[in-house]
């Protein structure tokens, strides 16, 4: 079977326990289930799937339709193209979901309300373009001395498309110190940091692969891509442990970004002020350092089943100046960025635009940091065991599309959201992490999050302050120690529906000191304490939702029961 239709979710936890489930009368949200053949996994590499599954799900959710995925269905009716890649040629060809290209990318996803080209071509940055030469133009050259200096040397001499074959070898050495031609390069340059004092492995020559080996870098070398049409192919690329000796001491940052003092590690929430001792995101990209740098003209690079391990005390990899890059795991293991303990994994930001594809970023300072207006698509990806958040999405016109992602065991939050950033959840969990599931902070900034799991984080499953609005749908926050969903300051904004909001440590949720928050057939269940709304302006609408406990309203506090929809309109009173 490949789809099935229900007007209403049941509670697993009702039925499990033989209890009667609750029903409202109303309209309810539209739940899809989809069941797929082998030929419609979105594993298109291993499996020689199309992705139509995936597609649908995603076109769907744009409609407003909360879609559950379940197991292949190997057995299902489908020819080579399967089951789901027949329904969704039926859908374009009737004219009810694009084609894909039907529509520019951009309007597209502007169209649907995201900021992922995902729904029309899940595959696009993962092909070679229209100006990237036929695979039979490439000249293959076999590098051999495990010496730096020959790729260098190589690189020099290439004048047409070459791949560099590496033999399984480790590369290492000395390296040239980088020479700047003219200003032009020197502003082109200095936008992704000054050259390496060690020297530079430069890729400044269009269309050039690189496969099959490992450069070892030196901590003051660098690798530093700035021209377009490039392939990293099974590849490694790792920095050499720290010399024995005296390790150069780690100040805090303030949220300023200037290296400071700090509180100790304070109890209390962490709201992500910098206060209690939270260190703060402003700085670390100021430093001027990266083991891989993609800068300029670096378009369209491309990376299959390639491994980036730092231990230098640097970024690992840093993107800036508008360089597009897409990261994907080829079957048999990921694209992994681990262990830049000191910095961050991951920095996109100058207008960049990254999209990976099962991807591993683990062990950094923050796994992943989005910025300066750069646009991230995270699908199947991990950001795990980061000492600061797992991802951070920051400054207006950033945006981040997280799909099937987990963010998790992070000393800080999962996600932090801060600084008029927006970013959209779909199918992730965010748990386990030493502070919030969630935090979204600051005037402008906003998350959506669609089937989103937040569980057992040692603070809030999703915190909201400083006057940042979510939207959640279908989305559950279990287990976290302390509530479900904390808004908190005035001009702040939570809209849910379709949630649930169950056994947490604390409160289901507590809106304080100004926020407001609008439920829509929600849960909120098996919480150790009530739920509170607190402080001048404090404000909570609930609608057809299910709570076992009357909130606690204090200190000018309010909360409204709001009419069904359909029953005097959105937010009609009772």
């Amino acid at each position: 079977m490949g789809a099935g239709c229900s007007s209403a979710a049941p509670d697993p936890a009702a039925v499990a326990q033989g209890a009667e489930v609750d029903t409202v009368a109303g309209p309810q949200p539209g739940y899809v289930y989809l069941s797929y053949h082998r030929a419609d996994t979105g594993d298109q590499r291993g499996e020689g799937g199309d992705g139509a599954a995936g597609r649908i799900r995603d076109w769907l959710t744009s409609k407003g339709y909360v879609v559950l995925m379940g197991e292949r269905d190997d057995d299902a009716d489908g020819g080579k193209k399967g089951v789901m890649g027949e329904l969704l040629d039926r859908l374009q060809a009737a004219g009810v979901m694009p084609a894909p290209n039907a529509v520019d990318g951009a309007a597209a996803a502007a169209a649907a309300g995201r900021t992922s080209a995902y729904t029309s071509d899940v595959e696009w940055c993962f092909q070679p373009g229209p100006e990237d030469p036929k695979e039979e133009d490439y000249a293959v050259v076999k590098c051999y001395t495990r010496q730096l200096q020959e790729i260098v040397d190589r690189l020099s001499l290439t004048v047409r498309p070459t791949v560099l074959d590496l033999g399984g070898e480790t590369f290492s050495g000395d390296l040239p110190q980088l020479m700047l031609a003219d200003a032009a390069a020197a502003a082109a340059l200095s936008a992704a940091g000054s050259p390496a004092t060690g020297g530079t492995l430069l890729l400044s020559r269009p269309h050039v692969t690189l496969r099959n080996g490992c450069i070892k870098l030196r901590q003051d070398q660098e690798f530093r891509i700035l021209s377009p049409g490039i392939v990293l192919d099974q590849i490694s690329v790792v920095t050499e442990l720290r010399q024995a000796g005296a390790r150069a001491s780690r100040k805090k940052l303030s949220t300023t970004g200037a290296a400071g003092g700090g509180g100790g590690a304070g109890g209390g929430i962490d709201n992500g002020d910098g206060a209690g001792g939270v260190v703060g995101y402003g700085a670390v990209y100021e430093m001027g350092r990266a083991m891989v740098v993609m800068a300029a003209g670096a378009v369209g690079l491309r990376a299959f089943n390639c491994q980036f391990t730092n231990h230098g005390p640097h970024l690992a990899l840093w993107l800036a100046s508008g360089a597009t890059a897409a990261f994907h795991e080829c079957q048999l293991a990921a694209c992994t960025l681990a262990n830049s303990s000191m910095h961050v994994g991951l920095a996109v930001g100058g207008g960049c635009r990254v999209r990976a594809d099962k991807c591993m970023v683990s062990g950094n300072q923050t796994g992943v940091s989005i910025y300066a207006g750069a646009t991230v698509e995270l699908v199947g990806c991990e950001s795990t065991s980061n000492t600061l958040a797992g991802v951070e999405v920051r400054e207006p016109g950033t945006t981040l599309t997280a799909i099937d992602c987990k963010l998790s065991q992070n000393s800080q939050s999962g996600l932090l959201v801060a600084q008029g950033g927006s970013a959209r959840m779909t199918s992730c969990g965010a748990g386990g992490n030493r502070t919030h599931g969630v935090l979204v902070r600051g005037e402008g900034s906003f998350a959506a999050l669609r089937q989103v799991t937040l569980s057992y984080n040692q603070q809030a499953g999703l915190l909201v302050n400083g006057a940042a609005k979510v939207d959640l749908v279908n989305c559950e926050a279990i287990g976290n120690k302390m509530c479900a969903l904390i808004v908190w300051g005035a001009g702040t904004q939570a809209v849910a529906q379709d949630c649930r909001f169950n056994t947490n440590v604390q409160a289901g949720m507590a809106v304080k000191d100004g926020g407001r928050c609008e439920l829509t057939r929600c849960a909120v269940r098996g919480n150790k304490l009530p739920s509170e709304v607190a402080g001048a302006g404090s404000w909570l609408g609930t609608r057809q939702c299910v709570m076992d406990e009357k909130p606690v309203v204090a200190r000018g506090g309010a909360v409204q029961e709001l009419l069904p929809e359909g029953k005097g309109g959105k937010g009609g009173k009772k």
